[in-house]
């Protein structure tokens, strides 16, 4: 994941996506959105005020896919280029 942009429509499609999926967010005392399974907190998500943090945003969504199995937006296979004949 090279580049995350998440600005305010792709954070409410991501927190729907998270919830059908079967996970919980709910808001730290520092203000950040923690991801929960049950009761246990599988990572903590960047503030709201810096959706351009996309660093952040990267490792706690690797996080998370490594914890619960999540994936937002999964890789896409590769297409494959045929060969030129030339």
């Amino acid at each position: 994941m090279s580049n995350v942009n998440m600005g305010p429509s792709e954070k409410s499609r991501l927190f729907d996506a998270m919830k059908d999926y079967g996970l919980r967010l709910r808001r730290s005392r520092g203000n950040h959105l923690q991801v929960l399974r049950g009761d246990e907190v599988l990572c903590n998500l960047p503030g709201d005020t810096n959706g351009s943090d996309w660093r952040g945003w990267a490792n706690a969504l690797g996080e998370l896919r490594r914890k619960s199995g999540f994936e937002w937006r999964p890789k896409q296979p590769r297409k494959r280029r045929e060969p030129s004949m030339a």
